[in-house]
């Protein structure tokens, strides 16, 4: 939000509250019990009446069966002849058949008439449905918190691990200024039922100390250690599908983030504020991103957030997200990206962001409530934030109709779309 503050009384309060800125061949084997030593079977002829002789069932034992006698010599069995029918043979000798095949007679029953056999494959594994980007997701997760250090800073982060094989996409949540990222924990968690690795970061900065540029780095050094192949997240992150996701200020450092690291693939900005400080402005470290840093990027950008903190202020306070530093900026600015959308929510205020405004305390009170229902409008934000994500870095064309066709949310009451 803004962090300007050339005229108002207390700049202090509002820099606290809005915070601008993943058969073998076993080989041949001797076999048990084979005599290895034999290397082939060869012919025997056989004459029959020879003493001692078993040859099984003669002529005299099929009267009436068999139309030829015998033959002399084994060998006579290569000129074709007619062969007995097994229902020809007396009762005792017909075969013992399964009573379920179809047909009358089992015997030369055509099987092509019953139709093929779905065989389930062996070991099949059946993923989890995926559940529409308006509900939970349908992997349970775990939390594992850590502290990443860079220099001499040190950034906290709670990493949201959906239960399964990895590796995910890896998203990174910063939150807005000064508000702790235990605010929009249901919101990171919506995110990684859906299957993906989120990790939410707080990267330090105080009222009378802060730095963007700072945080910017902060935030690539939480993606470092996300992707360290010795780290606690190993295994977890997939290298090539990394995305960025903030709130006001946060928003801003994720578009500073994702212009200075190409690892990063999409950026989803919720109500961002292209903040500076109240009496000095802009500055090196607190710098003016719009459209320098927003024009170049060559990556998707989500930007759903709202007009309505613009003109409605607090006592003493300024706007929490200028008309001139608002999304808006951002969408405008966004010149080289090959997908953009923006989304303003009608009933929203700079506030309904956060998972319950109501559990904020003072940082959200400075923003004037808007006339929507909270819950609807951060709902809506998470529908809007899981299909983005699980359309451009799972790669889920189907979620464009969440994002710009007929399942848009209810309370967005405006879509602007490149392409």
């Amino acid at each position: 939000m803004d962090l300007r503050m050339s005229r108002f009384v207390l700049p202090l309060i509002w820099m606290a509250a809005c915070g601008g800125s993943e058969t073998s061949n076993p080989g041949s084997r001797d076999l048990p019990g084979v005599d290895s030593s034999i290397d082939a079977v060869g012919t025997h002829d056989v004459t029959p009446g020879d003493p001692g002789e078993d040859r099984g069932p003669g002529p005299e034992d099929l009267t009436g069966i068999l139309d030829a006698p015998l033959p002399d010599r084994w060998e006579d069995l290569d000129a074709p002849r007619d062969l007995p029918s097994p229902s020809d043979l007396p009762e005792d000798l017909q075969p013992e058949l399964p009573g379920d095949l179809p047909g009358d007679s089992p015997v030369g029953t055509d099987l092509a008439e019953t139709g093929p056999v779905d065989l389930p494959p062996e070991d099949a594994v059946t993923p989890p449905d995926r559940a529409d980007p308006d509900r939970p997701g349908p992997f349970p997760t775990t939390t594992r918190k850590a502290d990443v250090r860079r220099g001499n800073r040190t950034i906290p982060v709670v990493a949201h691990v959906p239960d399964g094989l990895g590796p995910w996409p890896l998203v990174v949540f910063l939150p807005g200024f000064q508000a702790s990222t235990d605010l929009y924990q249901g919101t990171v968690d919506r995110l990684a039922s859906h299957g993906f690795l989120v990790v939410r970061a707080a990267p330090p900065g105080s009222l009378l100390n802060v730095s963007h540029v700072e945080m910017r780095d902060d935030a690539r050094a939480v993606i470092d250690w996300a992707l360290d192949g010795q780290g606690p997240l190993a295994g977890l992150a997939d290298p090539a599908r990394i995305g960025m996701m903030g709130h006001s200020l946060g928003g801003k450092i994720s578009v500073m983030a994702a212009f200075s690291d190409p690892r990063i693939q999409a950026v989803f900005a919720m109500d961002p504020v292209n903040g500076g400080n109240p009496i000095t402005g802009y500055t090196a470290s607190l710098p003016d991103i719009v459209p320098d840093q927003v024009a170049p990027l060559q990556i998707p950008l989500g930007l759903p957030g709202e007009d309505w903190s613009a003109t409605h202020t607090a006592p003493l306070s300024p706007a929490c997200a200028p008309a001139d530093q608002n999304f808006r900026t951002f969408y405008d600015a966004a010149s080289s990206s090959p997908w953009k959308a923006l989304w303003a929510l009608g009933g929203a205020d700079h506030q309904d962001f956060v998972d319950d405004p109501a559990a904020c305390g003072f940082t959200c009170s400075v923003c004037p409530d808007g006339p929507g229902e909270d819950q609807d409008q951060i709902d809506a934000v998470r529908t809007l934030m899981v299909a983005f994500f699980r359309r451009h870095l799972a790669g889920e064309t189907a979620m464009e109709d969440w994002l710009v066709g007929g399942r848009v949310p209810a309370e967005v009451s405006e879509v602007r779309h490149v392409p």
